[in-house]
């Protein structure tokens, strides 16, 4: 499998791209600004990663295709390119898993 750009999306500051138990479809690369993982809701959330430019987070939905683990919002105007899985004869590795 390999990665198909699909969409470039804006997000403003304080935007949630995703939420904790959503269905996951696609993976997000981060063009510009900052995207905060978070795990939880309300007070007992917990923090667990903040992604910057060129990061790509959201991989799990293009290996295993669960719902999302932990919720992801834009800490400022950010700029993402989403991606799907594609085809290709090869498996493709993403941070040791073959899609």
């Amino acid at each position: 499998m390999v990665l198909q750009v699909v969409n470039r999306k804006f997000y403003p500051a304080g935007s949630v791209l995703f939420k904790e138990g959503e269905d996951a479809h696609m993976a997000f690369m981060i063009q510009s600004g900052e995207v905060q993982i978070t795990k939880g809701t309300g007070a007992s959330a917990i923090n667990l990663v903040k992604f910057g430019p060129q990061s790509l987070f959201g991989e799990m939905a293009l290996i295993d295709g669960k719902p999302r683990s932990a919720t992801a919002t834009a800490i400022s105007d950010v700029t993402v390119v989403t991606v799907t899985k594609g085809r290709c004869a090869a498996p493709l590795k993403v941070r040791g898993f073959e899609v």
